[in-house]
């Protein structure tokens, strides 16, 4: 079982604004796993939290794409770039 690291930043104790999922210890995902993720999909965008995942795998990230989450979801490379995005809209 891989442990998957999530940050969360929010104001003043607001929903959080962000929520970037660290997946680098993520070998493999069930269907109920992405059907977590796709269940919010929708609820992020009405309430206008910025979501992504980084750090998956190229075998975790290929069923992503197969599923075209890769188009409703935003899937980052590094936790430096989930960061960065964050660092863009703060200021």
């Amino acid at each position: 079982t891989a442990t998957t690291e999530i940050y969360t930043l929010s104001l003043h104790g607001a929903l959080p604004i962000y929520i970037l999922v660290d997946c680098s210890n993520l070998n493999y995902i069930s269907s109920a796993g992405l059907g977590v993720f796709m269940s919010h999909i929708e609820e992020f965008k009405e309430k206008e939290i910025c979501f992504a995942l980084f750090g998956l795998s190229p075998k975790v990230k290929n069923v992503f794409e197969i599923l075209g989450l890769d188009k409703l979801l935003q899937i980052l490379d590094t936790k430096q770039e989930a960061k960065e995005i964050k660092d863009k809209e703060v200021k």
